[in-house]
């Protein structure tokens, strides 16, 4: 069995009266690629913090690498690349500055660093301002940036928030690419995305609610708990159906028309991650 690089159990944290987090059970292997859904405010950014030991959680445990978090942070920061909401860059630095002093912890070998600084620019699409201050730069180039500072040292777990947050589609499918080739390596991904059509890259999604998981499954476990729309046309009428359970219920939903040659057409639509994550809000009243 595949030993999990990050491990929360009972994961809780509040700020003051607010529980951003209450009793988190969730884990991230080698090899996984997990995407953390959920509505503004339910917590995903805290959950990345704990993991990265800047957030004290207030009850249960994280592990990353086998190493406590916060407490034992510094032994676990080698096996970690963490891209935070907001870029923390310094500005008068440029691109490339930016990157090599974040890997330079990891990378003591100074033309490699430089090479790999280059690599990850281009990847990103910033080969052309790669000399030029941050500070100058638009908010999604600068996302770009603090992701390159976290991939730079190879980290084997990598924590991300939003980070293709602003990212035009092309350098998007870019940054997937990377992702799942990473993890095909063996590397370890989480992050958190408000992006729906991006759950399709990931090979598991955790669902977050006010502080609470209300799912963990592969993105086609999660889109198979909304419900299929059924469009049925007779008589020049469209009638509009929903079903859970498509192959158990299309029979009773189909008895009212009898089979009657005036059915002129049936459609079906599959439902979508949206449905599915509506569907669960509405059970926890979000």
């Amino acid at each position: 069995m595949v030993q999990p690089l990050l491990e929360m159990s009972g994961l809780s944290c509040h700020y003051g009266p607010i529980q951003a987090l209450s009793e988190v059970d969730a884990t991230v292997s080698p090899g996984e690629l997990v995407g953390l859904l959920g509505p503004n405010g339910a917590g995903k950014t805290t959950l990345i913090r704990c993991a990265v030991g800047l957030e004290r959680p207030s009850g249960g445990r994280v592990l990353l690498g086998g190493w406590e978090m916060p407490a034992q942070a510094g032994r676990a920061r080698p096996l970690l690349g963490y891209m935070p909401q907001v870029p923390a860059l310094f500005g008068d630095l440029t691109a490339t500055e930016n990157v090599v002093f974040f890997g330079s912890a990891f990378l003591p070998d100074r033309q490699e660093l430089r090479e790999r600084a280059r690599e990850l620019l281009a990847l990103l699409d910033l080969s052309s301002v790669a000399d030029l201050p941050v500070g100058r730069f638009s908010g999604g180039m600068q996302e770009r940036v603090s992701l390159a500072c976290a991939l730079v040292h190879r980290p084997r777990m990598l924590l991300l928030d939003e980070p293709t947050a602003g990212v035009d589609p092309l350098v998007s499918r870019r940054i997937w690419s990377h992702l799942r080739a990473l993890v095909k390596e063996g590397a370890a991904v989480l992050l958190s995305t408000h992006l729906l059509e991006e759950v399709y890259n990931c090979t598991r999604v955790v669902v977050l609610s006010r502080g609470r998981i209300l799912a963990q499954d592969t993105p086609e476990g999660l889109v198979a708990r909304g419900r299929t729309q059924v469009e049925i046309l007779a008589d020049g009428e469209t009638t509009r159906l929903q079903a859970h359970d498509l192959s158990r219920e299309l029979p009773g939903l189909l008895r009212p028309w009898g089979l009657s040659p005036v059915v002129a057409r049936i459609r079906i639509r599959p439902p979508t991650v949206q449905e599915a994550l509506v569907d669960l809000y509405g059970k926890v009243g979000e």
